[in-house]
């Protein structure tokens, strides 16, 4: 019996002695040229060999940690943190007593790229005075260069996420909570000349502690993200949708508006609206009451043809003069800024179809449209060639052959279908003043577009192709302008500013290509190494075509940029 005490007590005293030779291990994670302590940084210590891990704690916002470590030991210490480059590092606990402590620095140095901090929140309501954090949404990033999906977090608990943004890559985040209107954002690092932008972000700035580097190769960025409440009867006002004068036909500015609903209602499915059209009160109420009525019709048409949008979730109502947002009714006398205030376009949600709900994920709902975008590239070649003893996908194949079969089912369009509508005339005027230049309107020296042509145009005709034994001649080059594509060249003489929307490396564009769906009076120059380069707008000066095309054309063209000419000459900015 006493040699089993004793034993037990021999045991206990070796456990002491172990356990006193357990050493404490203290460090500071930071950023190099003592730009702060770095708070988050995963601290992973193994043994010399990588036998075993022997502590991983995070580092807390003084970027502080502690760890206990067996004495007389090497040991190898691993830190990560988004933003920054892996850290591997030795240290030894030999020779150190009990009671000592051994002192680890971890100096990190960045790596290129982009900390996305987010912090998710309601939409700030003037009425409600506040505004609330979002928790429990689906947050999904794909990544469009590598075509892998990123992140997803389910049910997050918290309004703050954050994700680094590598340099030289297209990213799709995709927000999703109930009762909201889903946000979708891209998010383009490097990419096409763009150092880092991010569409559909209200609120974007640099860190405190963390701001840019001056080179823009790296820094964390804090964005608020804000979602709006999709709730039935709700309104929302449309800005920029203008027409011609006493007309309902759509002014090519206004259709990057019109291609913003699209948007919307292609990432909110289950929504059914009601797009309103409205009018000042000066001229005749029935003339106003009919003309908002046919712009409405116009604005839809354009929605569910070229937006491809079911007209069964959206119905055209002209309200005319009948909801003024102010005192301007017939014999007041206004400003036209007030009169402006009533000429407006609105989108209300009338309700919900639960059955055409998005279920889904991001990498889904991007691998088709990257599929359609693919098969438009495709139908849009004269001859499709598959590399000799490979075979064309199944899917690609298919949609080949129903595109073959609607071409040879669907009717020849006749004259009567391609004549333009007859323009109304008189009464309310529209919100770009009369008087001024239209940045879209042909040039006097150019060809006019086929909007502008269409009358004098039989069906089958191509306005811009040349007469037997022409060719059209762009810069040095000399390319045919028939059915290849619809852009006609720029005057060898022209002065102005105009914004290039697409670039083309290997051909002309084929006519059915999607930019001439979406925009008249395009041009096209011949550039070095024969690009093809397409352009809109006639403006007089720089600011004017940037501010256009930084408020209407990147969200569809993150490569776009402005080209001033000089006499023809092209000064590319």
């Amino acid at each position: 019996m006493k040699k089993t005490h004793y034993l037990i007590a021999l045991l206990l005293i070796l456990s002491n002695c172990l356990t006193a030779q357990d050493v404490t291990v203290e460090g500071y994670a930071f950023e190099e040229n003592n730009r702060g302590y770095l708070a988050e940084v995963n601290v992973k210590i193994t043994d010399a060999d990588g036998a075993g891990t022997f502590c991983e704690v995070f580092t807390n916002e003084e970027g502080f940690f502690s760890c206990t470590l067996p004495a007389d030991r090497e040991f190898v210490v691993l830190a990560t943190k988004d933003v920054f480059k892996d850290l591997t590092q030795s240290f030894s606990t030999k020779g150190k007593r009990a009671d000592e402590t051994v002192y680890v620095k971890l100096r990190m140095e960045r790596a290129p790229g982009y900390l996305l901090d987010v912090t998710l929140s309601e939409k700030f309501d003037e009425e409600k005075g506040e505004v609330d954090a979002i928790q429990g949404a689906l947050i999904e990033i794909y990544n469009n260069t590598t075509r892998k999906e990123e992140m997803v977090l389910k049910n997050h608990p918290s309004p703050v996420f954050q994700y680094t943004l590598k340099k030289g890559n297209h990213y799709t985040l995709m927000i999703r909570k109930e009762g909201f209107f889903t946000k979708r954002i891209e998010a383009y690092v490097d990419v096409d000349g763009c150092i880092l932008c991010l569409d559909g972000v209200s609120e974007m700035s640099p860190g405190v502690s963390d701001n840019l580097t001056e080179g823009n190769e790296m820094g964390t960025l804090l964005a608020n993200i804000e979602l709006e409440r999709a709730e039935l009867n709700k309104s929302i006002e449309v800005k920029n949708i203008y027409y011609d004068y006493n007309s309902a036909r759509i002014k090519t500015a206004a259709k990057a508006e019109l291609d913003k609903l699209v948007f919307l209602l292609k990432n909110n499915p289950s929504m059914l609206v009601e797009l309103g059209s409205h009018t000042d009160a000066r001229g005749k109420a029935d003339y106003n009451q009919k003309l908002s009525q046919q712009r409405a019709e116009s604005a839809v048409e354009y929605i569910t043809t070229v937006g491809e949008i079911s007209p069964d979730r959206i119905t055209a109502k002209g309200y005319g003069e009948t909801r003024l947002v102010n005192k301007c009714a017939d014999g007041t006398e206004c400003t036209e800024d007030q009169h402006q205030e009533n000429r407006r376009t609105e989108l209300t949600i009338t309700g919900f179809n639960a059955a055409a709900a998005d279920d889904r994920s991001l990498a889904q709902i991007m691998e088709e449209e990257n599929f359609e975008e693919m098969l438009q590239e495709v139908l849009s070649q004269e001859v499709v060639e598959v590399p000799a003893g490979e075979e064309m996908p199944d899917d690609l194949a298919r949609a080949l052959e129903e595109q073959e079969k609607a071409a040879e089912t669907k009717p020849t369009p006749t004259a009567a279908d391609t004549a333009p509508a007859e323009p109304a005339t008189g009464g309310e005027l529209v919100t770009i003043d009369e008087k001024e230049e239209d940045p879209f309107a042909p040039q006097e020296t150019e060809p006019t577009t086929t909007e502008t042509t269409a009358a004098n145009t039989t069906a089958g005709d191509d306005p811009f192709a040349p007469r037997p034994g022409e060719s059209a001649v762009v810069g040095e080059t000399k390319i045919n302008t028939g059915s290849a594509n619809q852009a006609a060249p720029v005057p060898v003489n022209y002065t102005g500013f105009k914004i290039e929307i697409w670039k083309s490396t290997e051909q002309p564009l084929t006519k059915n290509h999607r930019i001439f769906n979406q925009h008249g009076n395009i041009m096209l120059d011949v550039v070095k190494n024969e690009k093809f380069s397409y352009m809109i707008g006639n403006f007089a000066n720089y600011e004017a075509a940037d501010d256009y095309m930084r408020e209407s054309l990147l969200v569809m063209y993150p490569a776009a940029k402005v080209i001033q000419y000089k006499a023809g000459e092209r000064l590319d900015y």
